[in-house]
Parts: C-alpha cells; sequence; structure tokens
C-alpha cells in the first residue's frame, strides 16, 4: 500500500511521541510529521506532499487558518480533527472530509484513528484505502464503519439536521462487502448490514436484539467458542480491540471460515458499544490448506524460521524425518541440527533485518556434501525458504567456465538513433565490429550497416518502446565496410536525446561466437543422437570422424582403435585425406614413446601446436604439425591434425573433450549391448538346452517304458513312431525298410501327420531310384549315418522334396539309420513343424536312440525266432570270409568245426574243435593269427580236440545272430565255410539274407527248408532258460559247458574257466550253482507244465 503522508498539528507536550509511535504502529503505511506551530505547518505545506492533517486547536483561529491555507492549495484535502469537545460542537465549516478523534483516543485506541485517517483519505482519492493490522495485513473495513455507527457521530448528525451525510454513511455500511454489526455495551445486535446477514445466514428481522449465541462458532482447532469469550465479550470486558480472530460457522453441511476484527467505541471510560466487521476467508483458509499439501509435494526444500530463526515448518523434501523427527525439529534452530549449519543462521537474519528477498548458492560439506540454491523470503513474522540440490548444475557449471569467461570479456559495441535512425553517437567497440570510422557513422543512417527489411523490423520495435513497452532485444547481421555480414543482438531501449528528440540507446554485441558454439554443440548433439543407434564400432567411429571432423576445425581425423592383446592401435575410420597424411601404414604402437600411446594410458588430452616440439615422440615423416589426441576411456584415441602449425584454443579442447567423452559413452554402452546380448543368447541356449534336455529325458523315458514292452518287430517299430509324434515338437515319423531287389524303401511303421507324404516319396523313389533322390531318408540309407535337415524352407525351389515337405507343414527334418553290430534294420526319419528342432544334443540323443532300437528289434527277432514254432533252416556258403575260423583253418590245413561261442564286453570265447591235429601246433598257429587273443585247450578226445578262443574282431556266429538267425553248424577248411542256420518265419528269409550279403557279398544260399516245432522244443525251453538267467549266469555256464568243465574228467578247472571269464574261482563257483539251481528248478518243478519234445 502507498505510504500516507499525515502532517500531525499540535503544541508540545509529554504525549506527543506516545501518540506518533501509536499512530505509526497501528498503521504502519502512515508517515506522521510533528509540528507545535501555525507557521510551521504552512512551511511544510508549501515544500512538502500532505495527504491529510491530524489538527489540534493551537489558539483562537490560528489552526483554522492553517487549515484554510491548505484547503486553498487542495479543496479536498482530508482533515481530522482531535478534540475534547462534544461531537456538536466539533469544527465542522468545511466542505467534506472531516472527521474527529478525541484525544484520549490518540495514545489508547490507535488502530482506531488510524483507521479514520484511512477512510477519510479513501473517500477524498475516491478509492477505498484498506485497514492494515499491526503487521500490515489488510482488515478490508469499510472506511465510513467508525463514522456510521459511532453514538456520537449519529447525534452529530441528528443534531445538525444533515440527513443527506447519514443516507450517505447508511449507503456505504448497506453496500459494504464486509460484513458490518454494532453490540450495545450488553452484546445484543443493534446493527447489521446485508453483507454480514448473507455471511451469518440471520435475517435482520431475527437478530436485531439478540447476542448471537445460538451461533456455532469454532475456534482453528474446531473447539466451540463459548460466547464469553467471543471477540465482542472480551472488547466489552478488556476495552482492546480484535484483530483477524480466526473462527468458523456452520453452513450448508460445510463450515464457513471467518475471519472477526472488533473495536470498541467509547463516551468516556465505558464501553458504549462494539463495530464487528466480518470477512468470509473459507477462500483464503482453503488456499492455505492447499499451500500446505502443495508444499509437500514440492520436489524443492521448503523450511520457515520465526523472527527467532527457529523452525515454524519443514517439508520432508528439506529435512529427512527418519534422521530428524519433525516434532524435535520444530522450535529448533539450524546450529541444533548440526553444528556447520549455523553459520547460515547469519543469511537468515540479515534477511529478516534487511526485509530484503535473497538468493544463495552454497556447499555444505556435512552432513550431505552437496551444493544447494536457496531463496530467502523475508516476512515480518520470519524468514521463508526455498531450496534445492544443485550439485550436477555446479559440475556442469565448472565445465562451462571457460565458455562463460571468453564470453564475459567481450566488449559490446553501443550506439544512439535518433528519430530518423541516424547515429547519434557510437563507442569504440561499435566502431570496430562494424570497420567504420566513428566519423564516418556519426551523422549516417543506419541503412549503412543493415538492410531495408532489418531496418523496418527496428523502426517499428522502436515504436512499441515509444508506447510504454520495455526494452526490447533484436537479432539480426551487421553489415561490415568490407561487406561481410555478422550475427548480432542488440539490446535497445528508448531515451530522450538532449535536443528533445526520441531515440534509443543499442548495446550491440557481435554473436558470432555464439552462433559458431550453438553450431558446435548442435554437431555435438547430432552425433551424440546418432551414436545411440549405432550397432558397430565401425560405425561409432564413422560418426566420430565426421562429428570431429565439423567441429574441431582440423584438417584430418583419426578413430584409433586399442588392441589390448597386441598393444596397439589399429584405425577404426579416417577422414578421405588422412590416408595420404599418414606415415606408415597403421596399426601404431601404444608404447610410451607414442604420443597416442601417453594420451592413452594418462587418460588426458594432449594437445600441441607444433608436432616437432616433441623430439621424443615424433614421427619426422609425419605431414602433421598442430594435433590433439584425445582418449575416450580404454576403448582409444581421437587423433585430429593439421599439416600446418597452429594454437589450439581452450574451446576446442573443451569440445574435443566433450567428444572424446561422447565417443566413449557410445563405447561403453555398444559393449554393454554386447554382453547384455551374449548373456541374453547364452541364458536363451541355456535354457533351450535344459529345455531340449527335459524334451529328450521325456522321450527316452516315455521309449524306455514302451520299446522294451515290445515282443514284436512290428510293436517296436509302432511304438517308436507314436511316441515321437507324441510329442507336440515332432508332425511326423515313420521307419522304412530297403527293399534291395527293387531298390525302393519299403515304410514298415508310421505315425502323425503324413498327409500322402509317403506315397508322393515312393513314387519318387520308383522313378529316380533311392540312390539319386536326396531326401534325408535315402541320403541317410546312402551315407549309413545320420542326415537332418534343420530348415527346409531354404532354397526349397531347387528340391522337390522340399516343396511337398513344406506344404505339410514339415519345417525340419532328420533321419537316423537303425543299425546294430553293422547291421541295418531300417531307416527311422522324423519331420517338426518348426525349424531347427534337432540340435546336436537331440541329434546324438535320437542317434543312440535308433542304435538301441535297432538292438531291440534284433533282439526281438532273435528272441522269436527261438520261440516260434514255425522257421526256416537255410544253409549257405561262404568263400571270402576272412574271420578267425576261417584263418585257423587256412594255417592248419584242415577243417575246423564251430561248436559254440559266448560274446563278452571286449571279446567273445569262442568254442571250436579241430581233427587230426596235435594240440601244440594249433596253439602255435593261433597265437600268429592277429585277433585270437588267448587260445587254450579244452578237451582232447580221440583224434579230435576242443578248444576255447578269446577273439576280437568280427565273428561270423555273432554276425548271423544280428541278422536275424541262429546259426546251428558252421565248419569250414579255410576256402569255403558252409553254413545251416534256423530263420523264424517271423523273419523275412530274403531280408535276412540281404544283411548278410552287405557284410559277406560271397555268401550264396544252398538250401531252404520250412520245419514246424513241437509243443515246446528244447529251444523254447532254452528261451525260458535264458529269460531267468542272469547275464553273468549265462555266461558262466555256457563257459563251463564249452570248457568241458562237466566232463569226466573234467577238461578245464574252475579256475581255468573263472580266469577265461576274468573272475576268480569262488566268483565263478557262485554263478555256476546260482545258474544250475535255475536249470533244475526249471526241468523239474515246471516238469508237469509241458513236457520237452526230446
Amino acid at each position: 500500500m502507498a505510504q500516507i503522508q499525515v502532517l500531525y498539528i499540535a503544541p508540545n507536550d509529554e504525549a506527543i511521541e506516545q501518540i506518533v509511535s501509536a499512530l505509526e504502529t497501528a498503521g504502519p503505511e502512515l508517515s506522521i510529521s510533528h509540528v507545535d506551530s501555525a507557521s510551521a505547518a504552512l512551511a511544510v505545506l508549501e515544500t512538502d506532499p500532505v495527504d491529510c492533517l491530524v489538527a489540534d486547536q493551537l489558539s483562537s483561529g490560528e489552526t483554522s487558518a492553517v487549515v484554510d491555507a491548505a484547503r486553498s492549495r487542495t479543496s479536498t484535502l482530508p482533515v481530522v480533527w482531535v478534540t475534547d469537545e462534544p461531537a456538536d460542537r466539533v469544527v465542522d465549516s468545511f466542505d467534506g472530509h472531516t472527521e474527529y478523534v478525541y484525544k484520549q483516543e490518540l495514545a489508547e485506541q490507535g488502530g482506531l484513528v488510524a483507521h479514520r485517517i484511512r477512510s477519510v483519505v479513501g473517500s477524498a482519492t475516491g478509492s477505498a484505502v484498506q485497514d492494515t493490522d499491526s503487521e500490515g495485513q489488510n482488515t478490508d473495513s469499510d472506511s465510513d464503519v467508525d463514522s456510521e455507527c459511532t453514538p456520537a457521530a449519529d447525534s452529530a448528525a441528528a443534531d445538525t439536521d444533515e440527513p443527506a451525510t447519514a443516507a450517505t454513511s447508511e449507503e456505504i455500511v448497506d453496500r459494504s462487502h464486509a460484513g458490518i454489526l454494532v453490540f450495545d455495551s450488553e452484546g445484543r445486535i443493534t446493527l447489521l448490514n446485508p453483507a454480514a446477514e448473507r455471511i451469518l445466514g440471520l435475517p435482520a428481522a431475527d437478530a436485531i436484539g439478540g447476542t448471537c449465541e445460538a451461533l456455532d462458532m469454532r475456534t482453528e482447532s474446531d473447539e466451540s467458542l463459548p460466547l464469553s469469550n467471543r471477540p465482542v465479550a472480551r472488547v466489552l470486558e478488556s476495552g482492546q480491540p480484535v484483530v483477524d480472530e480466526l473462527v468458523s460457522i456452520p453452513t450448508d453441511g460445510d463450515r464457513r471460515w471467518l475471519s472477526i476484527s472488533a473495536s470498541p467505541l467509547a463516551d468516556g471510560e465505558a464501553v458504549d458499544c462494539v463495530v464487528v466487521t466480518l470477512d468470509d476467508v473459507s477462500a483464503e483458509v482453503e488456499l492455505e490448506t492447499t499451500l500446505e499439501t502443495v508444499l509437500a509435494r514440492m520436489t524443492d526444500g521448503f523450511m520457515a524460521f520465526d523472527t527467532d530463526l527457529r523452525f515454524t515448518y519443514c517439508s520432508t523434501q528439506a529435512i529427512n524425518p527418519d534422521r530428524y523427527p519433525v516434532d524435535e525439529v520444530i522450535g529448533s534452530k539450524l546450529s541444533d541440527l548440526h553444528p556447520f549449519l549455523g553459520q547460515y543462521e547469519a543469511d537468515l537474519r540479515a534477511v529478516l533485518e534487511s526485509q530484503e528477498a535473497k538468493t544463495t548458492e552454497t556447499y555444505i560439506p556435512e552432513p550431505t556434501a552437496a551444493w544447494y540454491r536457496a531463496r530467502l523470503y523475508p516476512s515480518e513474522s520470519g524468514v521463508s525458504v526455498f531450496f534445492r540440490e544443485i550439485t550436477e548444475e555446479k559440475h556442469r557449471e565448472r565445465e562451462l567456465e571457460q565458455y562463460q569467461t571468453i564470453i564475459e570479456s567481450v566488449r559490446d559495441g553501443v550506439c544512439i538513433l535518433d528519430s530518423t535512425l541516424d547515429f547519434a553517437f557510437v563507442n569504440d567497440a561499435f566502431a570496430d565490429l562494424t570497420g567504420y570510422p566513428e566519423a564516418e557513422l556519426l551523422g549516417a543512417n543506419a541503412s549503412l550497416v543493415t538492410d531495408s527489411e532489418k531496418l523496418r523490423e527496428l523502426d517499428e520495435r522502436r515504436q512499441q518502446l515509444f508506447s510504454g513497452d520495455d526494452a526490447a532485444m533484436l537479432t539480426g547481421e551487421i553489415i561490415t565496410e568490407s561487406g561481410q555480414r555478422l550475427p548480432v543482438e542488440a539490446w535497445m531501449t528508448p531515451l530522450w536525446l538532449p535536443d528533445g528528440e526520441r531515440g534509443t540507446v543499442s548495446v550491440v554485441r557481435d554473436i558470432s561466437f555464439r552462433k559458431q558454439t550453438e553450431a558446435t554443440f548442435t554437431a555435438l548433439y547430432d552425433a551424440a543422437h546418432d551414436l545411440l543407434s549405432a550397432r558397430s564400432t565401425e560405425e561409432i567411429a564413422e560418426i566420430g570422424v565426421e562429428a570431429a571432423a565439423s567441429v574441431l576445425g582440423f584438417e584430418d581425423a583419426i578413430v584409433l582403435s586399442y588392441d589390448e592383446e597386441l598393444n596397439v592401435f589399429h584405425s577404426l575410420a579416417y577422414t578421405e585425406s588422412a590416408e595420404a597424411h599418414l606415415p606408415a601404414p597403421l596399426p601404431i604402437s601404444a608404447s610410451d614413446s607414442s604420443i597416442a600411446g601417453r594420451a592413452f594410458f594418462d587418460g588426458e588430452l594432449v594437445a600441441t601446436d607444433d608436432m616437432s616440439e616433441l623430439p621424443e615422440a615424433y614421427n619426422p615423416e609425419t605431414a602433421y604439425r598442430r594435433a590433439m589426441f584425445v582418449p575416450f576411456d580404454e576403448h582409444g584415441v581421437l587423433f585430429v591434425g593439421d599439416t600446418e602449425t597452429g594454437t589450439t584454443t581452450e574451446q576446442t579442447r573443451t569440445v574435443a573433450e566433450l567428444l572424446g567423452a561422447t565417443l566413449a559413452a557410445a563405447f561403453t554402452r555398444l559393449s554393454s549391448e554386447r554382453r547384455s546380448e551374449a548373456n541374453q543368447q547364452t541364458l536363451a541356449e541355456r535354457t533351450a538346452e535344459l529345455e531340449t534336455l527335459a524334451h529328450t529325458n521325456e522321450l527316452v523315458e516315455a521309449l524306455g517304458d514302451r520299446l522294451f514292452d515290445a515282443s514284436t518287430r512290428e510293436e517296436v517299430e509302432e511304438a517308436v513312431c507314436s511316441i515321437l509324434t507324441d510329442f507336440d515338437r515332432y508332425s511326423f515319423a515313420w521307419i522304412g525298410a530297403v527293399e534291395s531287389r527293387t531298390d525302393t524303401i519299403v515304410p514298415r511303421a508310421a505315425a502323425g501327420t503324413e498327409q500322402g507324404y509317403l506315397d508322393w516319396l515312393a513314387d519318387h523313389i520308383a522313378e529316380a531310384g533311392c540312390g539319386l533322390v536326396d531326401e534325408p531318408t535315402c541320403r541317410a540309407l546312402t551315407a549309413d549315418s545320420p542326415v537332418s535337415v534343420d530348415r527346409i524352407a531354404r532354397d526349397w525351389q531347387d528340391a522337390p522334396w522340399q516343396k511337398e515337405a513344406l506344404s505339410r507343414g514339415y519345417q525340419s527334418a532328420l533321419s537316423v539309420p537303425l543299425t546294430h553290430n553293422g547291421i541295418n534294420h531300417g531307416i527311422l526319419s522324423i519331420y517338426a513343424g518348426t525349424t531347427t528342432a534337432f540340435d546336436e544334443y537331440t541329434k546324438t540323443v535320437l542317434t543312440e536312440f535308433a542304435r538301441i532300437t535297432a538292438y531291440v528289434i534284433a533282439s526281438t527277432e532273435t528272441k522269436q525266432g527261438l520261440l516260434t514254432d514255425q522257421r526256416t533252416e537255410v544253409e549257405l556258403e561262404l568263400t571270402d570270409g576272412d574271420d578267425v575260423l576261417s584263418q585257423l583253418a587256412a594255417r592248419l590245413g584242415t577243417q575246423v568245426v564251430f561248436e559254440g561261442f559266448v560274446p563278452q564286453s571286449e571279446h567273445s570265447l569262442l568254442y571250436v574243435s579241430v581233427t587230426g591235429v596235435p594240440t601244440a601246433t594249433v596253439e602255435t598257429v593261433a597265437a600268429e593269427i592277429y585277433g585270437i587273443e588267448r587260445l587254450r585247450a579244452v578237451a582232447d578226445r580221440t583224434e579230435i580236440a576242443v578248444f576255447e578262443l578269446a577273439v576280437s574282431g568280427p565273428v561270423l556266429a555273432a554276425t548271423l545272430v544280428d541278422c536275424g538267425a541262429i546259426p546251428t553248424e558252421i565248419e569250414t577248411d579255410g576256402t569255403c565255410q558252409r553254413v545251416v542256420v534256423t530263420v523264424p518265419q517271423t523273419t523275412d528269409v530274403r531280408s535276412f539274407v540281404d544283411r548278410l550279403v552287405a557284410e559277406y557279398p560271397s555268401t550264396t544260399v544252398v538250401s531252404r527248408q520250412d520245419a514246424d516245432r513241437g509243443v515246446k522244443t528244447p529251444e523254447t525251453f532254452q528261451m525260458e532258460l535264458l529269460d531267468r538267467l542272469t547275464q553273468r549266469q549265462e555266461e558262466t555256464l555256457q563257459a563251463a559247458y564249452f570248457a568241458c568243465y562237466f566232463d569226466s574228467p573234467r577238461g578245464s578247472t574252475g579256475t581255468e574257466v573263472g580266469h577265461s571269464l576274468g573272475i576268480s574261482q569262488p566268483t565263478f563257483n557262485h554263478h555256476l550253482r546260482a545258474a544250475l539251481k535255475t536249470v533244475l528248478t526249471l526241468l523239474f518243478e515246471d516238469a508237469h507244465n509241458e513236457p520237452l519234445d526230446r
């Protein structure tokens, strides 16, 4: 609020100072000047502005003379009379804007007097002058309330017969937005205006004569306020005014907040009535509540202190409540929180005393070790502080200090243009900027240094300034004497020229440096943006070279990558002209003898105006002189160079360091992304491996459960196909066998989504032949090894089978031969609906499973052959056999007869008989044959000797079993082997022969004969016996039998047989007794079930 200049005219006495002090305290906007004589008052009126006269009676006529003189200058000058007379005797001969107060009110009721001064001044100036409390806060009391509500005023208006004045006062009260009530000395309402009716919800007819006791008036803490403690009762009791007391009353289901001020009116010492003003401050209270919420949500810290610099409020962003509980902080000082913080209380004290806001930036080492910017706002009740941490900002400021130093050192040009845009003044800096002499510029038009379009804009902005706008900032170009266009900015302010013309003064700054800096940082920003999406070190290097060439101002740029294994730098990218300037092809040594190595290992930029000044690291063959080596962390060095000497500015160094840091961040990001991708890939691979392992384990478990339960080959093959396709991974599986006569593959079992694929494949093989078809099944049969296709869709146009497979949803395939002991039992082909369904682990598992399947097929066929009642006896001849049996017969020159064999894991025990050859000769010849590891004579009968051979390598008897037959006779003279085998009718004889021919091409069939078995043959007995014997028991029993252990006399001792089996004699006896018990049990205990067919 503007100051009100008050001239107080009164004779000197002891109470003058007390009165002046009371008025200035009650009205801070009042400036009181006291004079004690009429002459002094007239002197002040001659020289100083006066807004109001407060006039005491000096002597007869003197005061009136002063008022007359004042009114002669300002007819509406307000006057407040100080009197001891009744109201009807107050001097009132002046027109309007006159008030009066009693002398005793000057010192005792300063607030009332200040209110009347403001009221009369407001009435004179035609605007409301708001009341203020002792702290300068507006009370919004109506300016004429006192004169309206004071009984003396009412009496004066009535006695002096001035109805217009009374009517005006009543109108003011009625129209006031503030609620106004008058209470008599007993606390009853005698008057309330419409605003009070609206605020309190009390009709005047109901309120007049009442006490407002029915109103539920409550305090700020929501406690009920009894009638005796309400403002009117307290004013009546104490005679002291109540200012801005906050209470609430009920309204429409909510509560309305009121600010109540009550002033006593007295005629003498007793209070006759009380004037109460009401203001609805609900919005302000809500705003204050909202403000508290906002302060709690602010990211800035907020603290409030009282005049003793003690906390009255602190937000959680300002002080950590976990470390400093709020109830301990409120009421304490900064120094109470931490001794180091006590030094900042001086800033609070200075702001409080000066009542001027202040911004500080301070580093607080303890307890936060951070920079803060604080804004301190004073009031009469204390200091409010908003602050935030600016540590990062400070760090950035340090990085840009060198730029600020350059900018601050630039001298700006100053010029003054008159009303016609002619230069009226220029300084030396402006003349230097334009290139024109000062004498040539003065009097010349501004068009000399700018173009017409910019000149029109300049004139338009000047007119806006002349119309009252603030200073304007223009940007454009200055055209120098040489014709160069310099970018500038100008701050323009209006001023009056000495000749009375309107002109402007402009501060013109050359912003070429700024433009260049903006371009540099724009290029750096663009480079940084591009580096965010770079996906390779080469791409990062290319971007770095391009950025270096555009922002650093050197001829060449090279990005050197450090190779830690070789301790050298390799070039990743370079400018086109750099290749011609390099003294030798890269790589460059990273030792300390090279400048690049020094910059890299020290981690600091190395810049030189002339590289030849560094003889210890200078290569005379290089074309470069001025150069910089900028390290970018552990990744390498950025080199920039010129072929001429020169100076590198600090700005260029800083930009180079920023570019180096940007490159380092890009390389680090790429390395991190690659590590992350590698980790993700590894994790994905391991997850896939685990999933594959789980899938394979489930597959093996399912196959194991069903495979060994199958009793026929068909059941085995069907189980394999169905189990494979039960898994979602595989769409189709089938097993086929080769038909040698037609060179085709005959499907034996299939499961899954076939959709006619096998029919198409059969037709295709029939047309081209199996060996010429590149379908995986044919390729696997031809190569006798697994064949997989990870992506059938790749180059599908070149192979018909791929098109057919894709049309049925097959994406990958695997074909595995079913081979056991070198004998092929068919081919297993699997097709999946996804690509790469057969990784190396899966292929290994399925290949092993195919081998097991082949073994089960062979075992099943052998078992079927032993158990079947129908069989085929086939006699064969072989002339190309070179197994140990044929070699032994050839070298002995006599016939060797097969008696039996016992397969072992490392070797097999083969039992043969030889006629007419001494045992010593047989032993000598056997020792010379490769594959016979050991020979022992088992029995030496007349002319015939039986021998046990421990042999390794292929054995014809074992091959016959693997092909599906049971050998009954084998004899050879060394050139031809005669073989008789039993083939079960469940086994195709031609398939058996084909398998055998694959191993022994000279095989020929001599004869074949079908035969039936009885109810229980020795073979079925043998099969049942073998089912009951363990493997070790079977081996022991067979070895003992063929070694003539049961002959009398024995052909072998238990120790000898045990040695042949690789076990001790007690272990041999143990297994033999167990085997014999099983034989006798089967013979005697089961004899009644089925008689043996002897």
